[in-house]
């Protein structure tokens, strides 16, 4: 899909990934840049035993139960046993808060 940014330049969106046309080159191709991978919108589910998860973008988060400050919540990423650190706050199933340290694919 091809849209604008808010100062009028191209943009091509294919999937969760978005491109920016290169400048500077010359002929009939064009070269498109990966901006960065959008996240896309939160997917609040539920596991197959009943647990709540978070589903964002190509992650999983689920919900730790050991911490919870009103109706403030804190999903780590399911692969926290490999020492990946990614946690999402919520409040009231809106992301408050996200730190996205992955240390995997």
């Amino acid at each position: 899909m091809f849209s604008t940014t808010r100062k009028g330049n191209p943009v091509l969106i294919m999937g969760s990934n978005r491109y920016n046309l290169t400048t500077g080159y010359s002929g009939h191709k064009l070269r498109w840049a990966c901006t960065k991978k959008m996240i896309g919108l939160p997917v609040f589910s539920t596991t197959r035993y009943g647990n709540p998860v978070l589903i964002l973008g190509s992650n999983r988060y689920n919900l730790n139960p050991g911490y919870r400050s009103g109706p403030k919540l804190r999903f780590a990423c399911t692969k926290k046993m490999t020492g990946c650190k990614a946690i999402v706050y919520t409040l009231d199933n809106v992301i408050v808060e996200y730190k996205r340290s992955h240390n995997h694919r």
